[in-house]
């Protein structure tokens, strides 16, 4: 069973994924302002897990086993889900500032995506790291990083999440 659990303001994307698989999808309304649904095929979960989908992502730490070039697609997932973008107001300049923030239980997810934005940008360091009690982040701001970040990541109306792709077209129109 491959099940997908989203926040209630993705209801359309949970939507959208069930008319894509052309199936009557059933959408069950959590009380932690979830939605999810479950798509039972047994030949589509071993695809998927043959393509390095890590089941219980949530409490297994693998390191993911897909091309290089499909990173940039696995992160921008990662931010689509787990992610979130922030705006700020630099007191000093009066200009506003974004920043991408990503958070997950294993800090290796996060050490390995801090490595390839390294790579790719062709940086020594970007972001910060840290650990809470319940749950590790990695900061990553400044307008300019942002910029790259977007590209490199490729986001856009095929890919995004639409409320992720409103809040990167709120920040590049700035």
């Amino acid at each position: 069973i491959l099940v997908i659990e989203l926040n209630k303001r993705d209801l359309q994307q949970v939507e959208k994924f069930g008319r894509f698989m052309s199936s009557n999808i059933i959408i069950i309304k959590k009380k932690k302002d979830c939605v999810k649904t479950q798509i039972n095929s047994t030949q589509l979960v071993e695809e998927l897990i043959n393509i390095g989908l890590i089941k219980n992502k949530s409490n297994i730490y693998q390191k993911v086993n897909i091309d290089y070039d499909l990173l940039k697609h696995y992160y921008r997932g990662l931010i689509d889900g787990d992610g979130w973008i922030v705006k700020h107001l630099n007191k000093t300049s009066l200009n506003h500032q974004y920043e991408f923030g990503l958070c997950c239980g294993h800090m290796e997810v996060l050490i390995d995506f801090e490595e390839y934005i390294k790579k790719e940008l062709n940086v020594d360091k970007i972001g910060c790291r840290r650990k809470t009690r319940t749950v590790n982040q990695i900061i990553i701001g400044g307008n300019n990083n942002f910029r790259k970040i977007v590209e490199l990541l490729g986001y856009n109306k095929y890919y995004s999440m639409p409320r992720k792709l409103e809040l990167i077209n709120n920040a590049l129109s700035d």
